[in-house]
């Protein structure tokens, strides 16, 4: 169950973009979804501000605040959870301007795909559900015990040796923490 919307755009603190109404012709990090830049050039219209944001789509999106930090981009869509949380233990500032503060309500998360041939008969039907359910459950657990969840997460990540961060049992509870 999604509660917040986790999302949020980014520039540096130091940048001279101060007012979202100043994103307009920055160089938007992206990942060519157009969703993204449809709400960041309302967001722009919003604040009072007139063009656009210049897509830029890098060939790998390492890491935000690196692509931030070199000026390849001037802002990104980043999740707060994770980017944010990771850019303020590496010491970079971060400048936040919220889709919904902006007048743009935005609340897509993570989204699940299926194929068609899996939803065609009950039995995938049922598999996709009983999976959302299962997957609500644990997000409902790690809500009312963050600690438990955050062990448990950076243990199977260190195992799995899937990210320093989620690695990173404080990291995880900071996560959790802002939901």
């Amino acid at each position: 169950t999604c509660h917040v919307d986790i999302s949020t755009v980014a520039v540096l603190e130091s940048s001279k973009i101060t007012k979202v109404e100043l994103l307009a012709g920055a160089k938007y990090g992206s990942c060519g979804y157009p969703l993204e830049v449809a709400c960041l050039n309302s967001m722009i219209r919003n604040g009072g501000g007139e063009g656009k944001v210049k897509e830029v789509c890098p060939p790998l999106r390492v890491n935000t605040e690196t692509l931030l930090k070199s000026g390849d981009v001037d802002c990104a869509w980043v999740y707060r959870t994770w980017e944010v949380l990771r850019a303020e233990a590496e010491g970079v500032a971060l400048r936040e301007f919220r889709p919904a503060e902006c007048g743009v309500p935005f609340a897509y998360m993570n989204t699940v795909c299926v194929t068609r041939a899996l939803v065609e008969d009950r039995a995938g039907q049922d598999l996709v559900q009983r999976f959302l359910r299962a997957a609500g459950k644990g997000a409902e657990w790690a809500a009312v015990r963050p600690e438990e969840a955050s062990a448990l997460m950076a243990r199977m990540a260190g195992e799995e040796l899937l990210s320093r961060d989620l690695a990173d049992a404080a990291f995880n509870e900071k996560s959790l923490r802002l939901f």
